[in-house]
C-alpha cells in the first residue's frame, strides 16, 4: 500500500513540476490555471477567450518568431453545459436570423475583438471562423491581434474585449494574466 501511495505521489509531482505539456488537455488546464483562458456567461451563451501559444494546433502556421501578433481563440458555447444544441441556433425564431448570425460571426466576428494592455488598445486585424456548424455545440473564431506576447507578458493589466454582435449584443471584458507568458512550458503534442 505504501509503495502504491509513493508511486502515486511521484507521478503527481512529475506532472506538476514538468516543464513540458504533452496533451491538449494539459495545455488547456495550464492556461486556465495561469490566467490565459477566461470565460464569462452572458444570457444563454458562455464566451471563452484563450491566448494561443506557439505549438498549439490551432495557431496559424506563420513563423511565430517573425510575426509580432497574438492569436486569441474565442469559443461561444451554450451556457447550459449539458446542452448539445449548436450555439448558432440559440434564441432564434427563423432561418433568416441564423443566416444573419452566421454572416456576422464569419465576416466581422474578429473585428470586434481587442486586447487592452496597460490602457493601450490593440484591435484585431483579422479573424478566421472555424466552420464546424452542427458538429459540436460550440462556435470558434481565431482573432489575430497586433500585440506581441512580450508586451503582454510585461503588462500590469491586460483584458480581452469582445463587442459581440452575433449572440449577446453586448461588450464582454475578460481579464487575462499576461505575466504567465514569461514562463510557458514547452508544448510537445
Amino acid at each position: 500500500m505504501l509503495a502504491a501511495f509513493t508511486a502515486l505521489i511521484g507521478c503527481v509531482l512529475t506532472v506538476a513540476c514538468s516543464r513540458e505539456l504533452r496533451t491538449q488537455s494539459d495545455v488547456a488546464q495550464w492556461k486556465i490555471e495561469h490566467g490565459l483562458t477566461t470565460s464569462k456567461t452572458v444570457g444563454p451563451v458562455q464566451v471563452t477567450a484563450s491566448v494561443l501559444l506557439a505549438g498549439e494546433p490551432a495557431v496559424p502556421t506563420a513563423d511565430e518568431a517573425s510575426v509580432d501578433v497574438t492569436h486569441v481563440l474565442l469559443t461561444y458555447s451554450p451556457a447550459d453545459t449539458a446542452s448539445r444544441v449548436d450555439v448558432m441556433f440559440r434564441n432564434l425564431d427563423s432561418y433568416q436570423g441564423y443566416v444573419e448570425r452566421l454572416f456576422t460571426l464569419a465576416l466581422s466576428g474578429g473585428d470586434a475583438v481587442s486586447i487592452i494592455a496597460d490602457g493601450r488598445k490593440y484591435t484585431s486585424v483579422g479573424a478566421e471562423m472555424m466552420y464546424d456548424v452542427g458538429l459540436s455545440p460550440h462556435k470558434r473564431v481565431i482573432a489575430t491581434i497586433p500585440v506581441s506576447k512580450e508586451l503582454l507578458a510585461s503588462a500590469q493589466e491586460a483584458t480581452i474585449v469582445i463587442r459581440d454582435q452575433a449572440f449577446t449584443k453586448s461588450v464582454i471584458a475578460l481579464p487575462i494574466d499576461g505575466s504567465a507568458l514569461r514562463s510557458v512550458p514547452e508544448i510537445r503534442l
